[in-house]
């Protein structure tokens, strides 16, 4: 599964993923960082 990061992200995490998400309120594209969990 994948886990929303709040806070710092370190770019030199392998388990990191960027996804880009639309904001509905401001019609903005925002980067999501989620972190690959595995169980």
């Amino acid at each position: 599964p994948l886990i929303p990061i709040v806070g710092d992200v370190n770019p030199k995490d392998k388990h990191v993923v960027a996804i880009p998400t639309m904001n509905v309120e401001t019609r903005k594209i925002e980067t999501v960082y989620m972190r690959k969990n595995f169980v």
